[in-house]
């Protein structure tokens, strides 16, 4: 004859669903901080980018002869990339 304790019951019981609580905290928290590490990343090339962009168009000014001026019109940039320029 086995004798369970109330500690072994108990310990079962709450084991498994504190086991599920802690690896959707850790999906949710994995995911949430993609995003946000996504996020930085972007802005941190769109900043770049714009560096570039005022750096060429100082020396298009400098010397006109070099070449055409390129607007971001002309780049042919989707909604959501002209979006993001705007954003940042």
């Amino acid at each position: 004859m086995k004798i369970y304790s109330l500690r072994r019951k108990l310990l079962k019981s709450i084991s498994t669903p504190l086991m599920i609580y802690i690896i959707a905290i850790g999906v949710i928290g994995y995911f949430t901080t993609q995003e946000e590490i996504n996020d930085v990343y972007d802005s941190q090339l769109i900043t770049a980018s714009n560096v570039l962009w005022f750096l060429s168009q100082d020396s298009l000014k400098k010397n006109p002869d070099q070449s055409q001026s390129i607007d971001i019109d002309d780049l042919h940039l989707s909604d959501e990339d002209k979006d993001a320029f705007d954003e940042y």
